[in-house]
């Protein structure tokens, strides 16, 4: 983001959407905000932490990978689980 001399958070977009569809295999829309609703608590979570409190994602990696976890949970899931 400093490098391209942003004045807002965009810059981060398209990194976290690109997560998005690797940790969910592209099977969950292609932007974070396409996940299902009951991982949007997580999202709301990893979203404040990395931009209210201006955290790095190595402290609010936990609430993006509750959201993967929740869709893993949800009974749902097609995520590829054998690794």
């Amino acid at each position: 983001m400093l490098q391209q001399n942003a004045t807002n958070f965009l810059a981060c977009k398209e990194p976290i959407d690109a997560m998005w569809r690797c940790y969910t295999e592209e099977k969950y829309g292609p932007t974070l905000r396409d996940a299902p609703d009951y991982t949007k608590q997580y999202e709301k979570r990893f979203y404040n932490c990395l931009f209210r409190e201006a955290t790095g994602m190595d402290v609010c990696m936990n609430h993006f990978s509750d959201m993967i976890r929740s869709i893993h949970r949800s009974g749902e899931s097609t995520l590829n689980t054998n690794f």
